[in-house]
Order: C-alpha cells, then sequence, then structure tokens
C-alpha cells in the first residue's frame, strides 16, 4: 500500500510552513528526513501495517559517567506516557544513542497535528542532549518521579 496522499501533501506543506532547513523525501522507504534548527534531525517513517508515522529523533550518546543517573530516568520518562503524548525513549543497540520515539495514527494526521509534534520534537530534543551533556554532579539531584520529569512532553 502506497504511502497515503494526504501524508505526502503534508510533508510537502511541512518544510515551509515550520520554516524547516531541510525536508527529504525518500519515497521508496517510505521515510523523510527533516532538518531543523539546533541541528535536530528528525525521521518520519511511514509504517504500513500498522497505518502509522513514527516519528524519531536521535538524542545521543549518554556519556558513561552520567549513565546510573540517566538511565533510570529515561525508563520513568517511558512509564510517563500518559504525560509525555506517548513518547518514549529507546537504546539504538547499533551505536548506543538514544533515540526519542513517537508514534502517531496516520488517518488523523493534519497539518496542525503535525506542526504540534514537530515543534515539540525541535524544542525538547536540544534540552535532552543538554541533559547528556551536564556534568554528572548537576543531575544528582533530578528526580526519577514520572510525574516530575524536567524535560518536555509531546502535546498534540
Amino acid at each position: 500500500m502506497p504511502v497515503p496522499e494526504h501524508l505526502n501533501h503534508l510533508l510537502t506543506q511541512i518544510g515551509p510552513q515550520m520554516d524547516l532547513d531541510e525536508v527529504i523525501a525518500h519515497h521508496e522507504d517510505h521515510l523523510w528526513l527533516l532538518q531543523g534548527g539546533d541541528d535536530v534531525l528528525i525521521e518520519i517513517i511511514w509504517v504500513e501495517e500498522r497505518e502509522t508515522l513514527v516519528f524519531s529523533a536521535i538524542i545521543g550518546s549518554v556519556p558513561e559517567e552520567n549513565l546510573a543517573i540517566l538511565m533510570p530516568l529515561l525508563l520513568n520518562y517511558n512509564y510517563a506516557w500518559e504525560a509525555t503524548g506517548g513518547a518514549r525513549m529507546a537504546l539504538d543497540p547499533n551505536d548506543r544513542e538514544v533515540v526519542l520515539l513517537l508514534d502517531s495514527p496516520a488517518a488523523s494526521m493534519d497539518l496542525p497535528m503535525m506542526q504540534a509534534i514537530l515543534g515539540n520534537l525541535l524544542e525538547i530534543v536540544p534540552q535532552w542532549r543538554n541533559t547528556f551533556q551536564a556534568p554528572s554532579e548537576s543531575l544528582a539531584n533530578v528526580s526519577l518521579d514520572p510525574l516530575e520529569i524536567p524535560l518536555g512532553s509531546i502535546r498534540v
């Protein structure tokens, strides 16, 4: 099944609408790459079997000295899926980078929803990157309570 036409149309519009640096379509792979400010690259994949768009952005590698603090925080972020709009963190097994992911039903996707998702990703990815690179002593007091996750949620 090909990518629904309304999604192709949205992804053609979104670059100029959001003043993105670049939008690259890989139609044969059902994949789009969107380059935003702060060196944030967002990948959108059409998953035909689930009729879903999967948004993902690489946060980066966790420095060894921050692993013990940040891994529980990332797991708690996943647990707080209701507060984060369904966003979750994953560890890429190939290069050990943390990736922020969000699934969204394709049928209900429209321009305002796409703008909200992308805008929130473009805002919170740099925040998470800064947290990953913070000195471990500044992370010592980070709350692990899922209701007090220090960095943003993706709301649509």
